[in-house]
């Protein structure tokens, strides 16, 4: 039930920034803009009320289809950047959540 609650939000969320014209400004983006969107998103998940799973478990989902508007529109390259700030700033924010979320990144 809880997978699919997730799964649900996420398609409710790539549903609302998924039109063709928002896409394609995201997948177009500078990596200056890239970047700042990661740090937002990182700044969400890390301010989030860990005793609210549902608002951390929804930061975590916004920035998952933040990064997945790269990947659907064919711009790896963005997507892994995308990936590679938002661990950056988690660690810079958060390192026990990073980890968490990241584990294959551990050092």
């Amino acid at each position: 039930m809880k997978r699919f609650l997730i799964y649900c939000a996420a398609a409710a969320m790539l549903a609302s920034c998924g039109s063709s014209d928002g896409a394609s400004k995201v997948g177009k983006a500078s990596d200056d803009e890239i970047v700042a969107m990661a740090n937002a998103a990182a700044e969400r998940i890390a301010n989030s009320d860990r005793n609210d799973t549902l608002a951390i478990q929804s930061a975590i989902m916004e920035a998952r289809a933040e990064r997945s508007t790269f990947a659907i529109t064919g711009n790896n390259k963005a997507a892994e950047a995308y990936d590679e700030a938002l661990h950056n700033k988690l660690t810079e924010l958060d390192k026990a959540l990073c980890d968490t979320l990241f584990p294959q990144k551990q050092q």
